[in-house]
């Protein structure tokens, strides 16, 4: 397997670029230069929890209940992108939508190293707020 660099969300292959890696937005979005090795998704893990002692334990179980639905699943999927857990959930995408939908390309996904950025969580967070930040 090729020696990957991960930068902004994607693996670069390091062998391809050496020392020559993507240092800015403009650098990652420029696909001339840095041609982009898109042959895996990154699944990332999610979950939802119900504090210990909370008063309104029956609402919290049903309101998680509700969020997982597939209907609900789906209308996530069409708004923000990010696929679904429910396997029933059927949302209603363009193409484009439906080429990036992981729901449809498990095949091709590795999973997130929480290893990794339980390390670098910190040094993560402080990068990325500097990105969007400006």
């Amino acid at each position: 397997m090729p020696s990957l660099t991960y930068m902004y969300g994607v693996f670069y292959n390091a062998e391809t670029y050496g020392d020559n890696l993507p240092t800015t937005w403009a650098d990652f979005f420029d696909t001339e230069k840095f041609t982009p090795v898109y042959d895996a998704a990154i699944v990332a893990p999610d979950t939802f929890s119900i504090a210990k002692g909370s008063k309104n334990m029956d609402a919290a179980y049903a309101y998680i209940n509700f969020a997982l639905g597939a209907e609900q699943q789906a209308g996530m999927t069409e708004g923000s992108g990010y696929s679904g857990v429910n396997v029933d959930a059927k949302p209603e995408l363009d193409a484009l939508g439906n080429e990036f939908d992981i729901a449809q390309h498990m095949e091709g996904t590795i999973p997130q190293n929480a290893e990794y950025w339980a390390e670098n969580l910190d040094a993560l967070t402080a990068d990325w707020s500097g990105y969007i930040n400006g």
